[in-house]
């Protein structure tokens, strides 16, 4: 009966562990929107110049 009391344990754990508020998930969720935002905002005009670039390239004998 070694994996039932083990899972019993987890259970307990798992109730008596503090949950998130809404706060802290709602400012988790905005700080990670916000940090691919910027991921975005930086490698989207690199990406685009370097197909400009290349499209470019090609076409100039």
């Amino acid at each position: 009966m070694g994996i039932i009391d083990s899972i019993k344990e987890m259970k307990e754990i798992y109730e008596t562990a503090n949950k998130p508020t809404w706060d802290e998930v709602k400012k988790l969720v905005y700080v990670t929107l916000l940090f691919f935002a910027l991921v975005a905002a930086i490698v989207l005009p690199i990406f685009i110049s370097l197909q400009y670039s290349i499209m470019i390239c090609q076409y100039t004998p």
